[in-house]
């Protein structure tokens, strides 16, 4: 997220960094989309999220 703010932030400044922006804002969406990736990886192989061989439903 801070990768996409400065990126965003440069583009106030006058000439604009163009070689900065691109870089940042790349850097910064990749890592985002890693970041919902794993979540969403982690949660699928979570049983306690889809109610199935919980431990504490099995005592």
């Amino acid at each position: 997220m801070l990768g996409i703010a400065l990126a965003l932030a440069a583009l106030s400044i006058q000439p604009t960094p163009w070689v900065f922006v691109l870089i940042l804002g790349a850097a910064g969406i990749g890592g985002l989309i890693s970041l919902i990736a794993a979540v969403r990886h982690d949660g699928a192989a979570d049983p306690r999220l889809h109610g199935r061989g919980a431990p504490e439903d099995e005592a």
